[in-house]
């Protein structure tokens, strides 16, 4: 179980970081869309909206890959779920 846990541990930590990048992309895509901010040279319209779908299915996925180990682990250190020690 120790193991498990472990792996689980590294799991978020490693998908975290391209999680909270992909997060700020999409968020700014958004806003290049909506037109709150004001898209520049290097962000047109229309290259926001590709950049925005494009992004869906990797940010399920990672959101997924961060949020179910967390919950996990989370529900773990509440004493929600028991684990099965060897002694």
């Amino acid at each position: 179980m120790a193991k498990l846990n472990t792996v689980l541990t590294k799991t978020v930590r490693i998908t975290g970081w391209p999680l909270l990048v992909l997060m700020v992309v999409y968020l700014v895509t958004g806003y290049v869309l909506c037109g709150q901010v004001r898209p520049g040279r290097w962000l047109t319209v229309e290259r926001a909206l590709e950049i925005h779908r494009l992004f869906v299915v990797p940010l399920v996925v990672l959101l997924a890959a961060h949020s179910l180990p967390a919950m996990y682990l989370a529900a773990v250190r509440w004493g929600w779920t028991k684990t099965k020690d060897k002694t």
